[in-house]
């Protein structure tokens, strides 16, 4: 299991093109010390911190909404997914 948080920590901070946007708690996790720590802490508890909404706009000129999650968040469904894909 630590071997899959740390490659859910690396996919979601270095790999994703989304890995500049923070979310609402404003974390990059840049530091390779703060991205061990993050996979070190990583638990699967079922809970999450809000996200932060940004409206985008559309090709029609109209806006949608899209929800930036924090990048703990998003290496928790990295986790998730990497256990799924494997089934």
């Amino acid at each position: 299991m630590p071997e899959a948080s740390l490659l859910a920590v690396r996919k979601v901070t270095q790999d994703n093109r989304g890995s500049s946007t923070p979310g609402v708690d404003n974390e990059l996790y840049k530091d390779p010390g703060k991205r061990l720590q993050l996979a070190k802490n990583l638990k699967l508890d079922g809970e999450a911190s809000p996200a932060r909404w940004v409206w985008v706009p559309k090709p029609n000129g109209k806006k949608r909404p899209l929800g930036i999650l924090t990048l703990k968040d998003r290496a928790k469904q990295m986790l998730v997914k990497l256990a799924l894909e494997a089934e």
